[in-house]
């Protein structure tokens, strides 16, 4: 509101009695009414809120509003004014109550992307809160505000952006989504279009872990599924030459890379066939050719590996670098499957047999006095592999090709 040019008392109002810009028509003002859509349809209910920088206040959501949206998604939208606001301050009660209503989820749309909590999210983040107010912020985020791992890792990347957000309440991180999660969609447009778009999850030492993300050319937007809150890097990879290789698939960055760099051209010229069986002589080979293809100062005189077969000189070299012995005699062995104990024994061997025993044996089935018992332990502390369940390794199923190069992607520090 404006000063009054006949002014009575007092002479600027502090508090205006009817909020007079709505925030979805665009307006600046210190004070406005927000409309709160339920899923687009003729339910829409109005709470105040203020405007102070690129913060939003929302100082109170009615119960009777929040009952209006009856099932659907309450949908407060902060995107169509004509300021920025990266930040939203909700009221814990509020919180609450949305919880506790039939709506299925909570939706905040800010300048700098949209965050949609399920309802079990919501349910957790009211349980947690720790102050009279729950602060949403999304922003993008400079490279140099991450650790020197981070920034290792981000550096790798093309066209990489860094997206953080952050959910906290009385000075207390909520973290935890108790099961529920969240989907937050944020503008970018693609600098190469025959790229793909992919979002990872940053770690603070640097790790990657790949979300499952979808990207909307039409829009410029990318969405993706977060079970927590952190720091998240949108990048650009080259699209996969193999059909048969999802882009949401835990070994599509793996594929990707040994791809690129000639460590395997698939089953054939559009197949990788990731659920096939690994073979002996492949495994030594997809070794031999990520440690860049050294000549083996003489060739093995295995009897069952013929000096003109692929994998020749991947067999002589593994057994001059120690890798591997054959399977006993004078045979190696190259069409027998790979077990998942063989492989991790292999990179274990080729590493120098460097056990760190910094992590306790959490496998029933990897027993100690087994050939591959450190292998495995090694393999599991340095992340190359997780098992196939909390509490199993499963050493004696075969590898699949999937895995295998999972396990050299990860080992090689990719």
């Amino acid at each position: 509101p404006t000063t009054p040019t006949t002014p009575t008392t007092p002479t600027t109002p502090t508090t205006p009695t009817t909020p007079t810009t709505p925030i979805s028509g665009g307006g600046g003002g210190a004070v406005s009414t927000v409309n709160i859509p339920a899923s687009g349809n003729d339910k829409s209910i109005d709470v105040k809120a203020q405007i102070s920088g690129t913060v939003a206040i929302v100082s109170e959501i009615p119960a009777s509003e929040i009952n209006k949206a009856n099932t659907d998604v309450i949908s407060i939208d902060f995107s169509g004014l004509d300021k920025k606001v990266d930040e939203v301050k909700l009221p814990v009660a509020s919180v609450k109550t949305i919880a506790e209503s039939a709506s299925s989820g909570l939706e905040i749309k800010l300048s700098t992307g949209t965050v949609a909590f399920d309802a079990a999210a919501v349910e957790a983040i009211s349980e947690a809160a720790a102050g009279k107010d729950i602060t949403l912020n999304a922003e993008f985020v400079d490279a140099k505000s991450l650790t020197a791992a981070q920034n290792a890792t981000v550096k790798g990347l093309e066209n990489a952006v860094i997206v953080k957000a952050t959910l906290t309440s009385g000075g207390k991180t909520i973290s935890d989504f108790g099961g529920g999660s969240a989907a937050v969609t944020v503008p970018y447009a693609k600098k190469d279009a025959k790229a793909v778009v992919v979002v990872y999850y940053l770690d603070d030492s640097g790790k990657l872990t790949k979300m499952n993300a979808t990207y909307d050319e039409t829009t410029k937007s990318v969405t993706f599924i977060a079970p927590h809150f952190s720091e998240y890097v949108l990048a650009e990879v080259t699209a996969l030459p193999f059909v048969d290789v999802a882009e949401s698939a835990y070994y599509a960055d793996a594929v990707r890379w040994a791809a690129a760099n000639g460590i395997t051209e698939g089953t054939d010229t559009t197949h990788f066939t990731p659920n096939g069986v690994v073979t002996r002589a492949q495994v030594v080979t997809f070794l031999w050719r990520a440690a860049g293809k050294p000549e083996p100062a003489s060739m093995n005189s295995f009897s069952d590996v013929g000096t003109d077969a692929y994998y020749a000189k991947a067999v002589a070299w593994a057994v001059e670098q120690g890798i591997t012995d054959g399977v006993g005699g004078d045979e190696f062995a190259p069409d027998a499957d790979c077990t998942r104990a063989q492989i991790v024994t292999f990179l274990y061997r080729y590493d120098g047999k460097k056990a760190g025993g910094a992590v306790d044996n959490k496998f029933a089935d990897v027993k100690a006095g087994e050939y591959y018992y450190n292998a495995v332990l090694w393999a599991a502390e340095n992340h190359i592999t997780e098992g196939t369940s909390a509490t199993a390794f499963s050493p004696a199923d075969n590898c699949l090709r999937g895995q295998m190069v999972t396990f050299l992607y990860r080992y090689m520090g990719k």
